[in-house]
């Protein structure tokens, strides 16, 4: 059979911390164990496990915890260094945080070690002792990964493998995962029970259930009569102002073939500027030449005519696809209506 050697030093930490797991918990007064200052890990785990024991046994209890704090950052394998934190811990009446290294001890003691038959009873009831103390908290999270916060510090990320241990009274837990829509619990711990919460996240992006159409849901939006009108007025008003643009130019020809025709009779008649007058000669030019001025007053009417409808038209239609002509919203009601001025638009309300 193989027997197992240890050190000095091993030795003189088991002798200690059967001395502090066996010692009476002390009266302290109650303090809320998430709010426990940061502790650095400077130095070895072999140095700040006998500070704290130093410390313990000379009854700096605050200054044993810091050590044994220190210890458990630097590592926190094996039970010895969980159990004699949480003994300080207790007896400073820092339940919580004593209830979570009694729970982490005897998960880090194994049957086969040999402290095990002294020591896991000793932890098992400290750890039921401390849990007296502490309400519990046990979080069913449907999303994984997402962050637990109890009273604003973080305590995990969902799925948690253990229940949180909180302290009684009005606490406040959030869960909360990038995308979803926090989650936030509010109520009352007590002592020695276990609360289980549900926590359900759901997407923020995630549109709200469309509620069936009513009857004023008929009139909102753009109608495909609308949607069609508004498409006809841009092209038919677009193809109105190019129109209008042509029938100007040819009016302008015809004031030129107009401007050319007068003076080419002007001059046969010998620059008396009366050359279509009475009796003149020129009767075949006269007559064209007053055609082409009918042709570009026609010309020139048509153009304003058809530029002022094309204008309107191509106005509504543009007004018609960036605005729903019936709004329910407050916008305008625009219409087109024919009078006996012309074509009007017609329009109501504010934008």
């Amino acid at each position: 059979m193989r027997h197992r050697r240890h050190s000095p030093l091993r030795r003189f930490l088991q002798g200690m911390v059967a001395a502090a797991i066996t010692a009476a918990p002390m009266a302290a007064p109650e303090v809320f164990a998430q709010q426990q200052p940061a502790v650095a890990t400077a130095g070895s785990f072999e140095e700040a496990m006998a500070e704290g024991q130093q410390k313990m046994a000379a009854g700096e209890t605050q200054g044993a915890l810091e050590a044994y704090r220190r210890a458990f950052a630097i590592s926190s394998a094996g039970w010895l260094v969980a159990a004699n934190r949480g003994n300080a811990a207790d007896q400073l009446g820092l339940h919580v945080e004593a209830a979570q290294m009694y729970r982490h001890a005897l998960g880090q003691l194994s049957p086969a070690d040999e402290a095990y038959a002294e020591y896991q009873p000793k932890l098992t009831g400290r750890l039921q002792a401390a849990e007296a103390k502490v309400g519990q908290l046990v979080l069913m999270v449907s999303r994984p990964g997402a962050e637990v916060l109890l009273e604003g510090q973080v305590v995990g990320r969902a799925p948690l493998p253990q229940s949180i241990y909180a302290m009684p009274g009005s606490r406040e837990l959030q869960v909360r995962l990038p995308g979803y829509d926090a989650f936030r619990w509010n109520g009352n711990v007590v002592a020695g029970q276990t609360i289980t919460i549900d926590v359900k996240l759901t997407r923020s992006d995630s549109p709200p259930p469309k509620p069936l159409p009513t009857s004023d849901d008929q009139n909102a939006g753009m109608s495909d009569a609308q949607l069609g009108f508004g498409i006809a007025g841009v092209g038919l008003g677009a193809g109105g102002v190019i129109a209008a643009v042509v029938l100007s130019l040819a009016a302008g020809n015809r004031a030129d073939d107009v401007t050319r025709l007068q003076g080419e009779v002007d001059a046969a008649a010998g620059g008396m500027g009366n050359g279509c007058g009475t009796g003149s000669p020129f009767t075949a030019q006269c007559a064209e030449l007053a055609d082409l001025a009918d042709e570009e007053a026609t010309l020139r009417g048509a153009a304003i005519g058809v530029g002022v409808a094309g204008g309107v038209l191509l106005v509504a239609g543009i007004v018609t696809l960036a605005l729903p002509l019936s709004n329910n919203d407050g916008g305008p009601d625009i219409g087109l209506s024919l009078g006996s001025d012309g074509l009007m638009m017609n329009v109501s309300g504010g934008f």
